[in-house]
């Protein structure tokens, strides 16, 4: 950015641009809205499409269901992008620049991941995520939690995850979540 606050091609530019894509109302994020909303309801539990932007991760789509016990994903908002299975696989699929930018900006997870507090311990983490091709994650006994990449064509990362109270999530509903996150992820990177 210049001193004139106008903006020069780089990757601010380009972060501003991918985020624009989303905006309500314009085709993409109609398409993906649509998307996230049918698979919330398949799965009957709260589904959220987020992407990396300058080092943080911006929810664009948040469907809950109509469980009468269910998860409140705007509560999960304020947390960090290391204590959110999205802000994971963000994480993990971040190129240099942007793992870069994300460490300037939050640091090392310590106690909000495994207490992760070196480059190397957070380079295994990353790494075991990437291997896997999704994260998944148990908070308090009372919160499930698994999320998968969706990359588009040009290296723009998003997460699609899914929050679920963990007295609904046996091993049997565990695989579907997974099939269903993957299914949908090959989706949606077709359009962006």
């Amino acid at each position: 950015q210049y001193d004139n606050l106008k903006y020069a091609a780089g990757m601010k530019c380009k972060s501003i641009g991918f985020l624009n894509k989303f905006s309500p109302g314009l085709p993409l994020y109609n398409k993906i809205e649509v998307i996230i909303s049918a698979l919330s309801k398949k799965l009957s539990e709260a589904i959220v499409f987020a992407v990396l932007i300058d080092g943080n991760r911006i929810p664009v789509v948040t469907c809950n269901n109509d469980n009468v016990i269910k998860v409140d994903c705007r509560s999960l908002e304020q947390k960090s992008i290391y204590s959110l299975v999205t802000g994971r696989i963000l994480t993990a699929f971040a190129n240099q620049n942007n793992l870069k930018l994300i460490k300037e900006k939050w640091g090392f997870p310590g106690e909000k991941w495994d207490n992760i507090n070196t480059d190397l311990e957070l380079s295994k983490a990353l790494k075991y995520i990437q291997e896997k091709g999704f994260a998944e994650n148990i908070e308090g006994n009372s919160l499930y939690s698994i999320a998968v990449p969706a990359v588009g064509e040009h290296g723009e990362i998003a997460s699609i995850g899914c929050y679920a109270p963990l007295f609904r999530c046996g091993d049997q509903k565990r695989i579907k979540i997974l099939n269903e996150l993957k299914k949908t992820a090959t989706d949606i990177k077709n359009y962006f």
